[in-house]
């Protein structure tokens, strides 16, 4: 081998951000009785569900959450649907329809 070689200069990257690509849906259903049917796409089913019975104020039982598989990356399927799934129970609790 030859003798050693230093190279020296600089070199900067701006950071890249990361965002999902996938959107947000929820559908929510009234169902007999006062009690919600939820299909949301999330990874935090316990949350979604949290939020709805703390935005129509009645019990997380009266709360049914469906997901189906789903994939995710960066964290955009696990705080942000809930605000999503409050939105449409609302509405779907106000007009007594999905």
């Amino acid at each position: 081998t030859g003798p050693l070689r230093s190279v020296q200069g600089e070199f900067e990257i701006g950071s890249q951000y990361h965002f999902h690509m996938e959107t947000q849906s929820c559908i929510v259903r009234p169902i007999e009785e006062g009690q919600f049917e939820v299909f949301s796409a999330t990874q935090h089913m316990d949350g979604v569900q949290k939020s709805i019975a703390m935005a129509l104020g009645i019990n997380m039982n009266k709360i049914n959450v469906s997901v189906r598989r789903l994939g995710g990356a960066y964290g955009g399927k696990i705080n942000q649907p809930h605000f999503i799934a409050a939105a449409c129970a609302v509405a779907a609790n106000k007009v007594k329809r999905s």
